[in-house]
């Protein structure tokens, strides 16, 4: 972003952007701050592995136990990307946010931008101040919190309308 202005690279706001990168939360509100700049209000933003399903998956670090390699067990690490919800969640309530249930770490859904919105980048130490906060209680909070919605919603161009402005 520091290099390239995608509204100026694509002639157009972006429609469309899947944030999938380093599993921490300071990098992933980073990267959402930075891409809402550069949308319109009815564009979206998908963001990955937000959905976790227990504790361990939520590490800052990526640890894979040794008895899950050898077991052929699930090693997926998602890091602390979750946080990202409950914060937009308390901070941008302007935003409407979708939780789908996209196997095997959901797939979280954002629109109602607002380009010209600071609340984030004025705040963004404290917020990253208060993500590190967040522990294993705030995680369960957030996980009884979620109603996810079925992928299936997102099968028709109509279906997706009554969640999205296109």
């Amino acid at each position: 972003f520091r290099e390239q202005d995608p509204v100026a690279l694509f002639g157009r706001p972006v429609d469309l952007a899947f944030l999938d990168g380093m599993h921490l939360v300071e990098f992933l509100l980073r990267d959402f701050m930075n891409t809402e700049k550069h949308c319109s209000r009815n564009s979206v933003i998908a963001m990955h592995d937000c959905v976790p399903a227990d504790f361990a998956m939520t590490r800052r670090v990526e640890i894979v136990p040794k008895d899950a390699q050898s077991k052929n067990e699930p090693t997926w690490w998602l890091g602390d990307v979750w946080k990202i919800v409950p914060i937009l969640r308390k901070h941008r309530p302007d935003l409407r946010i979708y939780l789908v249930d996209a196997p095997p770490s959901g797939l979280v859904l954002v629109t109602n931008f607002d380009p010209d919105s600071t609340v984030l980048s004025d705040n963004y130490a404290d917020l990253v101040e208060e993500a590190a906060a967040m522990g294993e209680e705030d995680l369960k909070a957030y996980i009884q919190s979620i109603k996810l919605t079925p992928s299936t919603e997102f099968k028709t161009f109509e279906s997706i309308s009554r969640y999205f402005y296109l």
